[in-house]
């Protein structure tokens, strides 16, 4: 069995809505090499960018959902539903209807008043309008430069429009500014799309992230397990289905004493997922992959 070991400063594991997010914060310093693990695969396919396309051909799809049913619910006659979640990179926010919420203030400052220091709505504001870039909404509601551009939903029928009437009409105010303070109201939502086309973490942070020579994107890597000794992980098992083993090296973000941790890429003959070709992926790891595998790995050339 062919080994061998790169050094890792992160390693991510899931590269959903919020692991994209972090991989491509954390390689913004070009002196950290950061491996990001996703189980799925890539998300350039129509379905993922179109977002009308992802209840026909997305949702419910094993490809890219992992279809997590739930418990019975014995207030629903004790049926059982799909509980969609996204495998593929950008995770769930490949699959959602891109509706565009905050959350609620008092949610939030319940928790903070619960001893979670730092979770209230004012404090977390700041990294919500971070990732905003606004165009088309009421001005100054979303921030200005983000990554993942909020706008105007385009296209509703004109009986949302006659609806919102009808409930100021009823007292229920009109309020295009719901993810603000107030969410008190109805509106015409927003999205988080661009030119018609879905903003998930994929498209809005990994698209630029993965040109840089410190990132490392491995798909098709299910992560097994995780080992703890205390509270240090020491050890993640990583299925990816292909006839190799590599030891991935790194550290855990923020741990001082930089332990090492070690991912094993586990031996199986028959790869149950054939995800097509490498794609930018390090030449020492190109090598192995294309001499036993027909695995798919993205990240920098070597």
């Amino acid at each position: 069995m062919n080994r061998s070991t790169i050094a890792w400063d992160h390693i991510v594991i899931g590269a959903g809505s919020a692991g994209a997010i972090v991989a491509a914060r954390l390689s913004e310093d070009g002196e950290r090499r950061v491996l990001l693990l996703e189980a799925g695969g890539l998300a350039k396919d129509r379905r993922y960018r179109i977002p009308a396309l992802a209840a026909a051909h997305a949702i419910g799809n094993p490809e890219c959902d992992w279809t997590f049913m739930t418990e019975p619910d014995p207030t629903c006659n004790n049926r059982v539903a799909m509980w969609s979640r996204g495998k593929v990179l950008g995770g769930s926010s490949i699959l959602n209807g891109t509706i565009y919420v905050r959350g609620n203030r008092g949610d939030y400052d319940g928790w903070a008043q619960r001893g979670n220091s730092g979770w209230d709505y004012d404090s977390l504001l700041k990294y919500f309008r971070k990732l905003e870039h606004g165009e088309g909404t009421p001005p100054g509601l979303y921030g200005g430069s983000g990554p993942v551009h909020i706008t105007q939903n385009h296209g509703e029928p004109a009986l949302a429009h006659i609806f919102i009437k009808a409930m100021v009409e009823l007292g229920i105010p009109n309020n295009p500014q719901y993810n603000g303070d107030i969410q008190t109201g109805a509106a015409i939502s927003h999205v988080n799309q661009w030119k018609g086309y879905r903003e998930s973490t994929a498209r809005a942070y990994l698209d630029s992230a993965s040109k840089r020579d410190n990132l490392t994107i491995l798909t098709g890597a299910m992560v097994r397990r995780v080992v703890f000794d205390g509270k240090y992980v020491t050890a993640a098992g990583v299925s990816a289905g292909i006839d190799m083993g590599l030891t991935l090296a790194g550290r855990i973000a923020g741990d001082e004493t930089a332990q090492a941790i070690q991912l094993m890429i586990e031996y199986d003959p028959q790869p149950p997922y054939d995800a097509g070709s490498p794609d930018r992926a390090p030449a020492e790891i190109v090598r192995a992959l294309r001499a036993r595998s027909r695995f798919l790995l993205t990240g920098r050339p070597g």
